[in-house]
């Protein structure tokens, strides 16, 4: 799958979220310093894509150990 094996591609979206959630408080810090709406409004949606990515992230781990 596009020159990945399985366990590299596992590896990429197990660590996502994690990469999300960090990237959030960059737009949060970026939405203070410029007072961006828009910014505000990605770092929330950046928020929820993370939580919900780590809580499937989770589940999954839970169902095939």
């Amino acid at each position: 799958m596009f020159g990945y094996d399985w366990p590299r591609f596992h590896a990429a979206v197990n660590d996502l979220p994690t990469a999300l959630l960090l990237v959030t408080v960059l737009f949060d810090l970026g939405a203070w310093l410029t007072k961006r709406d828009s910014l505000k409004s990605t770092a929330l949606w950046t928020l929820w894509a993370g939580v919900i990515g780590k809580r499937q992230s989770s589940t999954a781990r839970r169902f095939t150990s």
